[in-house]
């Protein structure tokens, strides 16, 4: 006689990836002549920025990408970055924020280092409408200052862990309903959205989605 006990199946949204040419979308200029595909996670990139505790912005440099090399920019790199992208991009949007950026990535540096050695890096509040132009701007000043690489430069937006947060039942309309309520939690889709059409045309998105079985016999 074959044996039943009950057992309990509920999944999880464990993360979310959105990776788009802008904040939000905007013409990223010339592509690639030969295309390729490569492993997002071995494309140059750095942390733009983070806030909350689950959100991070990458940016992802394909123009840098070689088999040889790692992943990381290097400090060259990344001064280059901000003093000939990010900082030039910052002052055409906004120029009474200047005072707050040092002209140098070298003074930059030496301002997060602690008595300890280590880095603690400061918080720049920006306003919402200056984020549609952000990545635009980036490449702009990149490529008039000889940097190629700055061309076809994307974002990734990162949602890491949510796990407890959208725990649902296994079926379809769970998981589309903790979608939804998820994602107007964190502003990705309006608060009137009856669903998350409107998210796929800002880009393109991927879920890491867990499924737990648990039982309560031995």
């Amino acid at each position: 006689m074959e044996l039943y006990h009950l057992i309990k199946i509920c999944r999880h949204h464990v993360c979310l990836f959105d990776l788009k040419d802008a904040l939000p979308p905007a013409n990223s200029g010339q592509r690639f002549q030969s295309p390729f595909t490569v492993p997002v996670h071995k494309v140059p990139n750095l942390c733009l920025a983070k806030w909350n505790v689950h959100h991070i912005i990458r940016i992802f440099f394909p123009a840098l990408y070689s088999e040889e090399r790692k992943p990381h920019l290097s400090q060259d790199e990344q001064r280059k970055f901000y003093e000939f992208g990010l900082r030039p991009a910052i002052q055409r949007i906004d120029p009474a924020q200047m005072a707050e950026w040092p002209v140098m990535y070298d003074d930059k540096m030496f301002c997060a280092r602690g008595q300890s050695r280590t880095f603690s890096m400061q918080t720049k509040v920006t306003i919402d409408w200056m984020s549609q132009y952000l990545g635009e701007y980036i490449r702009d000043a990149l490529e008039s200052n000889g940097l190629d690489w700055g061309m076809g430069l994307v974002f990734l937006h990162q949602i890491r862990g949510i796990k407890n947060a959208t725990t649902h039942s296994h079926t379809d309309a769970a998981a589309e309903e903790s979608l939804v309520k998820f994602l107007k939690k964190n502003l990705l889709i309006s608060p009137e959205a009856d669903g998350y059409d409107e998210l796929l045309q800002s880009g393109k998105w991927w879920i890491d989605v867990g499924v737990e079985v648990a039982s309560d016999q031995e």
